[in-house]
C-alpha cells in the first residue's frame, strides 16, 4: 500500500516485532500479514472504519458499558477498510488478508498508541475542557490554527478517556497544531489521560454544576479540570475564564505546579484578552476586544451571545500559542454552529413557519442556561411564542433535584412562554413554575409530541433542549418534516415582544 509520511500513523512491523520481539504495543500476531500495513487511521467504532485502519476491539471488562452495541465481525471490520484488528481474546475464523494482533487488553494497547504517538509529536498540543462551550471552542480554534499550518482535532467530541486515546493515537506525523476536546468524566480516568496528552496549553472556559454525581461542589470541579495543569509540558500555560468566581483557584492550581504561563480572557479589566465591545449583526457580531493591550476587531459568525465568550477563550489560546491572530481572523467569519449546538432554522409549520433552535447536543443547567439566553436575544423584538422542549439532565447526582427545580427560575427570567417536559427528573422544574407555563409533563415521548404538535402555531420560537441520546429529539425532527401533515390549527393569544 502507498503511503504518505505526513499521515502515516506507524505500521504492522512497528506494531508487533516478531511473536516475542518488542512493538509499539504488548502482545503478539495471532494472524500475522503478509506484508507491511501502512495505518492510516485508528478506530474503536466500527462505524468510523476507513480503508487502510486499525481497529481496536472494545472489551466490556476494561472499557465499560456500552461498547458492545457495533460490535461487528472480522469480515464485516475488512469489508469497511481495516487491515489489521486488535483483540484481547483468540477469534474464530479470520478472513484472508486481515491481520490479527491478539493483546492482553485493547484499553491497554491503545494507551500504549497513544503515548507512542504523543512522544514522537513535535507540534503543539492544546486541550480544551470546562463545564460549557468544549466542542465550540474547540472547533473554533482548529479552524484558526489551519488558517496558520497543518492542525489536527478531536473527532467529534472524543472528550472522555477512550476518544481522547484515540485522538492522540491517529496524531498525524506532520501536523503542526493540535486540538483536542477533554472532559472530566469520571474521577479515575481525568489525570492518567492528561499525563498521556501532555499538553504545552490547557484551556477552561468555564466551571459549571455539571457531572454533580461525582463533583458536588463547583470547587471539586475547578480542581477537576485543574488537573490539566499537572501534566502541562514545561513552559505550559493555562487560559481560563477571568469572570469566573472559581478563577483564583485555578490560578493557585497551576502556580501549585510550578513555571506556568497565565492567560484569562472575559470582560474584566484584569483579562489579557477582554472583551470590549460587541454589536450584533444579522448573522453574529462584530467585535471589539483587547489582546495582550493591543485593540483588535473581528467578524464572529457564530449567533450565540455565549459564542462571544468561546471565542475571546479560542484568542487566549493563540496568545498562550505566541501566534499572532490577525491574519487567522478571517476563520472566525466563516463558522457555522456545531449540529446541534443552538443551530438556528426555519422550518415550515402549517400554513406559516417556525423558528427552531435545536440544542439536544448536551444538556446540562449552564448550557441551558445560554441556550435561553440565545433563544431571547434573537427573539426579542419578534412575535410568535417561546416554547422549550426540556429533557431531563443526567449525571447529576444527590443534586439533581435541586438543579431542576432551579431550572424553574431560567425558564421565568428568559421569557418561556410554554415549557413541555420530559423525564421523571423535570417534574421537580413543573412543580416550581406556574401551571399556565406547562404544557405538559410526561415521560411518554409520543404524548409529548403530540400535544407539542397540537399546540405548535406558525411564529413560534421552539427550543429543543434535551439530551442527544434521547429519541424524544428525533421524534420531533421526524414531527417537523414538511410531509408531515399538520395539525389543525388552534387559537392562542397573540404575543408581543
Amino acid at each position: 500500500m502507498s503511503h504518505d509520511d505526513s499521515t502515516l500513523l506507524f505500521d504492522s512491523a512497528e506494531l508487533l516485532t516478531g511473536s516475542h520481539g518488542r512493538g509499539l504495543i504488548s502482545g503478539g500476531w495471532h494472524t500475522p500479514s503478509s506484508s507491511t500495513f501502512h495505518y492510516s487511521g485508528i478506530s474503536y467504532l466500527a462505524g468510523d472504519v476507513r480503508p487502510g485502519h486499525l481497529f481496536v476491539q472494545p472489551s466490556p471488562h476494561s472499557w465499560g458499558e456500552g461498547y458492545e452495541r457495533e460490535r461487528e465481525s472480522l469480515a464485516q471490520l475488512q469489508r469497511r477498510g481495516a487491515t489489521t484488528v486488535l483483540l484481547d481474546q483468540p477469534p474464530g475464523a479470520v478472513p484472508a488478508g486481515l491481520a490479527v494482533a491478539l493483546v492482553p487488553d485493547t484499553a491497554v494497547a491503545l494507551a500504549q498508541l497513544a503515548q507512542h504517538c504523543r512522544q514522537r509529536y513535535s507540534g503543539d498540543l492544546v486541550c480544551v475542557t470546562g463545564s460549557v462551550g468544549k466542542s465550540t471552542t474547540k472547533a473554533g480554534l482548529a479552524a484558526l490554527l489551519a488558517r496558520h499550518q497543518s492542525t489536527h482535532s478531536s473527532p467529534r467530541n472524543f472528550n472522555h478517556y477512550h476518544g481522547v486515546l484515540l485522538s492522540l493515537a491517529g496524531l498525524p506525523r506532520g501536523s503542526r497544531h493540535t486540538v483536542l476536546e477533554f472532559s472530566s468524566d469520571r474521577p479515575r480516568y481525568t489525570l492518567p489521560k492528561a499525563m498521556i496528552a501532555a499538553p504545552d496549553v490547557a484551556v477552561i472556559t468555564d466551571i459549571q454544576h455539571d457531572h454533580t454525581d461525582c463533583y458536588p461542589t463547583l470547587e471539586a470541579i475547578a480542581d477537576q479540570k485543574s488537573l490539566l495543569c499537572r501534566a502541562l509540558c514545561p513552559g505550559g500555560a493555562l487560559v481560563f475564564n477571568r469572570d469566573s468566581p472559581l478563577h483564583p483557584r485555578l490560578i493557585a492550581a497551576a502556580r501549585a505546579e510550578g513555571d506556568i504561563r497565565l492567560i484569562g480572557f472575559g470582560r474584566s479589566g484584569a483579562a489579557d484578552v477582554q472583551l470590549l465591545e460587541a454589536s450584533a449583526l444579522e448573522r453574529g457580531w462584530q467585535v471589539s476586544v483587547r489582546w495582550l493591550g493591543e485593540p483588535l476587531h473581528y467578524r464572529l459568525s457564530l449567533p450565540a451571545p455565549h459564542d462571544l465568550h468561546n471565542s475571546l477563550a479560542m484568542l487566549a489560546a493563540l496568545a498562550a500559542l505566541k501566534l499572532d491572530p490577525a491574519p487567522l481572523l478571517p476563520a472566525l467569519e466563516q463558522l457555522e454552529p456545531l449540529p446541534r449546538h443552538c443551530a438556528t432554522s426555519v422550518q415550515p409549520w402549517q400554513h406559516g413557519t417556525i423558528q427552531l433552535i435545536d440544542d439536544s447536543f448536551s444538556a446540562n443547567p449552564a448550557s441551558l442556561r445560554s441556550a435561553l439566553a440565545h433563544l431571547e436575544h434573537h427573539s426579542q423584538g419578534h412575535g410568535g411564542r417561546r416554547l422549550l422542549v426540556l429533557g431531563s439532565m443526567a449525571e447529576l447526582g444527590e443534586q439533581s433535584a435541586a438543579l431542576h427545580r432551579s431550572l424553574a427560575d431560567l425558564v421565568l427570567l428568559h421569557g418561556i412562554d410554554r415549557v413541555y417536559a420530559h423525564g421523571r427528573e423535570t417534574a421537580h422544574t413543573c412543580a416550581a413554575l406556574p401551571q399556565e407555563r406547562i404544557g405538559l409533563h410526561s415521560s411518554d415521548s409520543s404524548a409529548l409530541v403530540e400535544a407539542l404538535a397540537n399546540d405548535l402555531q406558525p411564529g413560534d420560537w421552539l427550543l429543543l433542549k434535551v439530551s442527544r441520546y434521547s429519541r424524544l429529539s428525533a421524534a420531533i425532527q421526524t414531527m417537523l418534516q414538511p410531509a408531515a401533515t399538520a395539525p389543525a390549527a388552534h387559537s392562542h393569544p397573540t404575543i408581543h415582544r
